[in-house]
């Protein structure tokens, strides 16, 4: 019988094999991390809860996903992603997200490495969203590995969400393969800057690296 182990901290919950990493989030009381402790598919959070996810050295994707959502989609609440772990937005679809926020959620991305990069390109004019926020949404990113196969939209805010000032993307950190997010040419007003005040991009190979002044 599978089933979540509840750590000696109290707020840390150890997801066992069998239980996929929506239900996990889904079962979990407000103020609870979650530890993976095995690969698993997409992780959906669409209550008022804050949830955070450790990924532990685990990969979440699901290259059969027909929804057309994130690997990892929040809708509401405030989800923190942290660890070492990949998540590959990947799926049956055309599109490739690896974390989608929407609604009033917030996503704090801390650690990971996000991936599209194994989605095949057949036209030059295709582009795949990596990070993706709409509606009145926030997505922090001061941390993780971000490596899209269309590098020049690894993030990207909804044209109008943007333009109305609703959904916002704030990065203070992370490595980003070939893209720079203090120029991005992904929003109707180009080229916009994604990176925080105090803080400045250095160029690192084919990495954009986000530092503090």
């Amino acid at each position: 019988m599978t089933h979540q182990r509840r750590e000696t901290d109290s707020t840390k919950v150890t997801v066992e094999s069998g239980i996929t990493t929506t239900e996990a989030i889904s079962a979990a009381s407000d103020g609870t991390t979650l530890v993976l402790t095995e690969n698993s598919g997409i992780g959906v959070l669409s209550e008022d809860k804050n949830i955070t996810i450790d990924f532990n050295g685990q990969t979440l994707s699901d290259h059969k996903n027909a929804t057309g959502i994130g690997t990892i989609l929040a809708t509401s609440g405030t989800l923190t992603l942290t660890g070492e772990g990949t998540v590959d937005g990947v799926n049956a679809t055309d599109y490739a997200i690896a974390v989608w926020a929407k609604g009033d959620a917030v996503v704090n991305i801390t650690g990971g490495t996000y991936i599209n990069a194994s989605r095949s390109v057949d036209d030059e004019d295709e582009v795949f969203d990596l990070i993706y926020a709409s509606g009145n949404a926030t997505i922090n990113i001061s941390g993780g590995t971000f490596i899209g196969v269309t590098p020049g939209w690894t993030l990207n805010v909804k044209d109008a969400d943007f333009t109305n000032d609703n959904a916002h993307i704030i990065v203070t950190g992370g490595r980003f393969y070939k893209y720079d997010p203090s120029n991005s040419d992904t929003e109707p007003v180009k080229p916009v800057s994604f990176v925080a005040e105090g803080y400045h991009v250095t160029q690192d190979g084919d990495y954009y690296v986000v530092e503090p002044d």
